[in-house]
């Protein structure tokens, strides 16, 4: 077996965006690889930066690795393309962000779809990223595969190649235009690449590594509310399933999930306080942990978790601790703060504004409403509680010990928004609970992680089917399995002629000749 140097992805990773002339040169050879390889019949599935070899480091010979999903396409009727033609965002088959546009519907993939990926991978080799190449690092999994998808679709050859010689999007174009089982014109193609090299004479190489990679450094704005403002808030259903990391500097370009911005998915407006506000390093955004608020009629009985508030005791020493003070004066009677299950947990938008205050708590309400209406989950218990019979208790526990980031909008609760009622909800009971389970459901569905009873798919009638346990071994699926138990002799290995469970099956090993089918 020989050793081969570094990949093209290797070569971009430490040195930057490769020089046009050099790229000439790897699409050249890459063609011919190509044309050599499906003139045989055979398609490769999976052209990409690092499946592309240098040979040694003194030559510019190329080798083409990884054939693993490489196939000889067999012809397809007219009603198998058909049936096979509907977008499935919950795969792509390659490598997303080289997959051809083909890709990310059948896995059936031709010649043209192998000329596609190349031309996606010299674009790669020019620029050191591909228009999409962003989305890939955040949301979900079928977040990312549908975005990148989209993306695709807005980007023909000469948008992608904007600023590049337009030979490198003439091949983007030519691939797309083909039928199925059409082969490119390796011998055109190559020769108007060989025409653009001749014409180049000198060109200012993009080899600037500072000026692709330079992230400035975001030095940490102050944050958006503080601790004891009263607010009203709106969870985000859209941002929280899509994620908000992959749209950050990509907001004009970004396409959106249109499925989410239906009526199924809107939220209301919710009052709270803020009890604590912090920074994530990793995504470099506040969030912030809020306890919502309710008004109970006056014949209504408030729960353990609701602790009412008032400005009747401002100036007095001796006011109940189980009272929380608003500033300025409060007016409105039977107003309590509680808590669902949890204290909800928001991140703030990178776009959120200043929250101005117009209510508050002191400190000392403050501090009491962490002490009383905090969580005190056992971290011991999570395995009885994922199994409770108590549906909420079970998506509480899901989301506390999940890895979704739910996003809110907050606006201050002023005495103008206070007024109008139908805006707000004053007088639920489960705070935001319901429309964050739902998001934290749906977001861990995209990423293929499956709820008890969870919707994942149709069924073969057509209607929504569940499942009840995952069939994974991954250890985020854990909690969902039942501990290992001692094996029940109704299911072990016998034959009829013994007793069920006493066949000893060392007595019966015997030696297997194995028939190995060498084409």
């Amino acid at each position: 077996m020989q050793l081969l140097y570094k990949s093209l992805e290797d070569l971009v990773t430490e040195t930057g965006p490769l020089h046009v002339t050099f790229v000439l040169k790897i699409a050249d050879q890459m063609l011919s690889v190509l044309d050599h390889m499906h003139n045989k019949g055979l398609v490769h599935r999976d052209i990409k930066p690092s499946n592309i070899l240098v040979k040694s480091p003194d030559s510019w010979q190329l080798c083409l690795i990884d054939f693993g999903l490489a196939y000889r396409p067999r012809p397809l009727k007219v009603s198998q393309l058909c049936h096979q033609t509907t977008e499935d965002f919950s795969r792509v088959f390659g490598t997303t962000s080289y997959a051809s546009l083909e890709a990310h519907r059948v896995s059936e993939l031709t010649f043209r779809d192998d000329l596609e990926s190349l031309a996606y991978t010299l674009i790669f080799l020019l620029r050191g990223s591909l228009p999409w190449s962003a989305y890939l690092q955040h949301g979900s999994i079928q977040g990312r595969i549908r975005q990148v998808y989209k993306q695709k679709q807005r980007h023909d050859g000469q948008r992608l190649a904007l600023g590049l010689p337009f030979e490198f999007g003439m091949l983007v174009d030519c691939a797309r235009s083909l039928s199925r089982d059409e082969l490119p014109n390796y011998s055109l193609l190559r020769t108007k690449l060989q025409e653009c090299s001749a014409t180049i004479s000198t060109c200012i190489s993009p080899n600037d590594r500072q000026a692709i990679r330079n992230v400035a450094a975001l030095s940490r704005p102050p944050p958006p509310a503080q601790p004891g403002q009263l607010i009203i808030a709106r969870m985000l259903p859209d941002i929280t399933v899509e994620g908000h990391s992959s749209q950050i500097g990509h907001e004009e370009s970004y396409i959106h999930d249109p499925s989410l911005m239906t009526s199924e998915w809107s939220t209301v407006w919710r009052p709270g306080v803020i009890v604590d506000v912090d920074w994530d390093e990793l995504t470099q955004l506040y969030f912030f942990t809020a306890v919502a608020i309710c008004r109970l009629a006056p014949e209504c009985t408030a729960s353990d978790t609701m602790v009412p508030f008032s400005t009747l005791f401002a100036n007095d020493a001796n006011a109940p601790s189980s009272i929380v003070l608003v500033e300025p004066e409060w007016a409105l009677a039977n107003y309590y703060c509680y808590v669902y299950k949890d204290p909800a947990k928001f991140y703030f938008l990178r776009s959120q504004q200043p929250v101005p205050t117009r209510w508050a708590f002191n400190s000392h309400s403050v501090d009491y409403l962490r002490t009383r209406l905090g969580s005190k989950h056992d971290i011991f218990r999570q395995y009885d509680m994922l199994h409770s019979s108590d549906p909420d208790t079970r998506h509480s526990t899901r989301m506390r010990s999940g890895h979704v980031k739910i996003y809110a909008e907050v606006h201050d609760l002023s005495s103008e928004r206070s007024q109008h009622e139908s805006m707000i909800d004053w007088l639920g009971t489960r705070a935001w609970f319901d429309e964050c389970v739902k998001a934290c459901r749906h977001r861990d569905l995209e990423n293929r992680r499956w709820w008890t009873g969870a919707s994942f798919g149709k069924g073969e009638d057509g209607s929504n089917s569940t499942r009840e346990i995952s069939d994974s071994y991954r250890g985020s699926d854990h909690s969902l399995w039942d501990i290992q138990q001692e094996r029940n002799t109704s299911i072990t290995l016998h034959i009829s002629a013994e007793p069920t469970g006493s066949w000893n099956i060392a007595d019966e090993l015997g030696e297997i000749d194995l028939d190995i089918l060498v084409e």
